[in-house]
C-alpha cells in the first residue's frame, strides 16, 4: 500500500508542477501588463492634437471608419473622441459577442452604425482565430486578440503559457472596404482606423485614393512582416502622408 501511494505521488508531481508555473507565468503577465498599462499609460500626443484640430474643423460632419472595434473600449484610441465629439461612422467587428458589447459602449451615439463583417480581399467566409472568452486566468489585453492569421495569435505564446488551449476558431462574414463604403453610402472619411492583428496592409491597399483619401489614417504595424510593413509605408508616403510613430501604431496624416 504504501508503494502504491508513492507511486501515485510520482505520477501526480509533475503535473502539479505544470499547473503551478502555468499560474505563475499567467500572474506576471497581467502584473506587467497591469504595470504598462495603469502605471505608464503611454500618450499619443500628435494623434491627440491631429483628432482634435480635425474635430474642430470638420464640427459634425466629422466620419471615421474602424475596422477591427473589437469591444470598443478595451485599449482603444477612438473611444473617448467618439463619444467626445460625437462622431459619425462605422465600427467593424465580426465576432458577435463584441458587436453586442459595441452596441452597449455606443448606446446613445445614433450616428455610430455597427458592421457585423471583416474586412478582407475578396468576400465570403474565413476562419477568425480568437481568445475564447471563457479561458480563465488570462491577461485582460488577450481577450482583444482576434485575427485571420493563426499564426499571429500564436505569437503570444511567450506571454500567455497554454495559449493553443485558449484558442476558437470561427467562420465570419468577409466584405471588401469597396463594399463597406457602397453598403454605407460613405461620402468621405476623415479618420480610418485599421487593427486586424497582420491584416491591416490587406486593408489599407483597398484604399481607392482616387475617390477616398482619408486625412489620418491610424493602423498597428507590429505584427506585420517587415518587408509588408515598408510595402504599406511606401503607399501612403507615395499618396502624400507623413508618418509618425507610437508604439505598436503608426499614423499617417494629411500635413
Amino acid at each position: 500500500m504504501m508503494r502504491s501511494r508513492a507511486g501515485t505521488e510520482r505520477r501526480a508531481r509533475p503535473a502539479r508542477v505544470h499547473a503551478l508555473k502555468r499560474r505563475v507565468a499567467r500572474t506576471l503577465s497581467k502584473l506587467a501588463n497591469d504595470l504598462f498599462y495603469r502605471v505608464y499609460r503611454p500618450e499619443w500626443r500628435a494623434f491627440d492634437e491631429l483628432v482634435t484640430k480635425h474635430s474642430a474643423d470638420s464640427s459634425s460632419s466629422f466620419f471615421f471608419v474602424q475596422i477591427g472595434a473589437n469591444d470598443g473600449v478595451t485599449h482603444d484610441f477612438l473611444h473617448r473622441y467618439i463619444k467626445k465629439y460625437r462622431w459619425r461612422g462605422i465600427l467593424v467587428e465580426p465576432v458577435p459577442a463584441y458587436c453586442d458589447l459595441l452596441r452597449a459602449h455606443y448606446q446613445g451615439v445614433p450616428a455610430v452604425v455597427i458592421e457585423q463583417s471583416a474586412i478582407s480581399i475578396s468576400e465570403g467566409t474565413r476562419t477568425l482565430y480568437r481568445i475564447d472568452d471563457a479561458a480563465a486566468e488570462l491577461p485582460a489585453w488577450s481577450k482583444g486578440l482576434a485575427s485571420l492569421h493563426l499564426d499571429v495569435i500564436k505569437k503570444h505564446r511567450w506571454l500567455i503559457p497554454d495559449l493553443e488551449d485558449a484558442i476558437v476558431a470561427e467562420p465570419v462574414c468577409c466584405i471588401t472596404l469597396a463594399t463597406l463604403i457602397r453598403k454605407h453610402q460613405v461620402e468621405k472619411i476623415d479618420l480610418l482606423s485599421v487593427d486586424t492583428e497582420g491584416h491591416d496592409f490587406e486593408v489599407i491597399k483597398q484604399i481607392d485614393f482616387a475617390r477616398f483619401i482619408p486625412r489620418m489614417i491610424i493602423y498597428e504595424h507590429k505584427h506585420l512582416r517587415r518587408e509588408t510593413r515598408r510595402h504599406c509605408e511606401n503607399l501612403l508616403t507615395a499618396q502624400g502622408y507623413q508618418l509618425t510613430k507610437h508604439l505598436s501604431n503608426t499614423l499617417a496624416y494629411l500635413p
